[in-house]
């Protein structure tokens, strides 16, 4: 017997739930590299890269496990299969 699939929301490409927050994601990591890189950018200290990618890092994982509770939390029929 096929599994029965009507109680699952129709998935399109076009849903802007995973969109929005893939896109605050993609920011937080953006302004965390901003934010570490800024004395760098005005000349007020030497760049230091270790240190840009280590919080880059450590601001994409912690979003992502963010993002991954929140999607389990909102959207919970995406994880069934």
């Amino acid at each position: 017997m096929a599994p029965d699939s009507s109680h699952r929301p129709t998935e399109s490409l076009n849903d802007p739930f995973p969109v929005g927050l893939w896109l605050i994601w993609t920011l937080v990591v953006v302004i965390s590299a901003v934010w570490v890189a800024w004395p760098a950018l005005w000349g007020l200290e030497t760049l230091d890269t270790m240190r840009l990618v280590v919080m880059s890092g450590l601001a994409g994982v912690s979003g992502l496990l963010v993002l991954t509770v929140i999607e389990i939390r909102l959207a919970p029929w995406r994880f069934l299969d």
